[in-house]
């Protein structure tokens, strides 16, 4: 066999490999390191009685994709780890000791304990963020999955309820709630749900406006939850794993 027939061979088995991995075969993400008790004095956001064992920091990369100027400015950005994408405002937390601080025709500007840090459309920057245990109650890892902690996502259930108010609409003709409020600690935001969203099932079964507090709930409790959704103008089937 020639060297060619050797590569062929190599990236075939490749294919195969990556072919054969299943959307829910997924490994959660590291918890991160300890953080210092010097480190509480930095946070924008300290969780009322937390000692620094409560927290974690990791190191993370931000990619920006563009920024929206007008009535609603923004700023869209995405974690290179799993690409998944969220809208940003000046004065959004993106962990409790990163700020954005400012948002540009093609920049962003963010504020954390080593000074600002900008970010031009198109660019990444690495950023160390610090994080209460509850904020990564949920993990996005890509194709649609989600890893759910029970116990965190519990508390946060608990703190906040259904932390969401709806409507009743007619879509595609299929019924769904569409999301008119969202709180940002509540279990809906944790799993990126923004307000403006549509849920249409749970489980293959259709919702309904009263039906927010069982999706709080189940979404908090050990199982496998699937949500067909509306996310960001994007019709979505997502699974959460909750563990």
């Amino acid at each position: 066999m020639n060297t060619i027939q050797k590569l062929l061979g190599l990236c075939v088995l490749a294919l195969c490999a990556c072919s054969q991995t299943s959307t829910l075969d997924v490994t959660p993400a590291p918890k991160g390191e300890q953080v210092g008790a010097a480190e509480l004095a930095t946070l924008f956001k300290a969780e009322p009685g937390a000692m620094a064992a409560d927290y974690r920091a990791k190191e993370v990369e931000l990619r920006l994709f563009g920024t929206q100027s007008g009535e609603d400015t923004f700023a869209t950005l995405a974690d290179t780890a799993t690409w998944q994408t969220r809208d940003v405002h000046v004065g959004d937390l993106l962990a409790r000791n990163v700020k954005v601080t400012a948002v540009g025709e093609d920049s962003l500007e963010l504020t954390t304990p080593d000074g600002v840090q900008r970010i031009a459309e198109g660019q990444s920057v690495r950023v160390r963020q610090i994080r209460y245990r509850t904020d990564d109650a949920a993990v996005y890892v890509g194709k649609g999955v989600w890893t759910v902690a029970a116990k965190e996502m519990a508390e946060v259930h608990e703190r906040s309820g259904a932390g969401a108010d709806g409507e009743a609409m007619q879509l595609f003709p299929e019924p769904s709630v569409r999301l008119t409020h969202v709180e940002p600690d509540s279990v809906l935001a944790r799993v990126g749900l923004r307000e403006g969203d549509h849920l249409f099932q749970m489980d293959g079964a259709p919702l309904a406006v009263e039906d927010l507090p069982r999706v709080a709930e189940r979404l908090s409790t050990p199982g496998e939850v699937h949500l067909k959704v509306m996310h960001a103008g994007s019709l979505e089937e997502l699974v959460f794993q909750v563990q």
